[in-house]
């Protein structure tokens, strides 16, 4: 099967993180398709992007051991958001109480570095890979079962669970509120 000729985008559209209100491109960082992040990641693909940042999927190309994972989900911050305390909340939340059962339905950092941008340092944040979000996956399921709705009354409280499970870890053993909206 033939791989489909590129489609090239004036660089009058905006694509992506360009249609934020406040997008400046000096305060992101150019990362490229194939690009080696810190000498260990490999970029493989966009997941997505927000006023704080852009989110790549990686392949690990580095030596394994028993704690490598194939793949990271890596958030290169802006040069804004990188000067905040992010990446000490990110290893709080990963090192608060590693025995706790709570620990295992938030987000777990797996490493953290530094690229140098020509606008200054964005401080990057690698993850283990997640799923979808909640709101794509049950638009996703919609779409495939013809309208039937996922969180029926029997799946929604053990999702629920499973939520408020990550929210006692945030507050009881990290000492953080989370303050997002909650929506489907």
């Amino acid at each position: 099967m033939a791989v489909p000729d590129p489609i090239i985008i004036g660089p009058d559209i905006l694509v992506e993180e360009e249609s934020l209100p406040d997008y400046d491109p000096r305060i992101y960082y150019p990362v490229a398709l194939g690009e080696v992040l810190n000498t260990v990641y490999h970029v493989i693909g966009k997941l997505g992007y927000g006023s704080s940042g852009t989110v790549w999927l990686a392949k690990y190309i580095g030596e394994p051991d028993a704690y490598t994972y194939p793949f990271v989900a890596i958030k290169v911050l802006t040069v804004d958001a990188s000067r905040n305390e992010d990446v000490r909340m990110a290893w709080d939340i990963t090192d608060a109480n590693l025995s706790s059962p709570d620990r295992a339905y938030v987000h777990n950092l797996y490493d953290s570095f530094e690229l140098a941008g020509s606008h200054g340092k964005h401080v990057c944040l690698a993850y283990w890979p997640h799923r979808e979000s909640v709101d794509l996956f049950q638009r996703r399921f919609r779409e495939d079962t013809s309208g039937m709705e996922f969180f029926t009354l029997p799946v929604f409280p053990a999702f629920y669970r499973l939520f408020l499970q990550g929210l006692r870890y945030l507050h009881h053993h990290c000492h953080i509120i989370h303050t997002s909206a909650f929506l489907f």
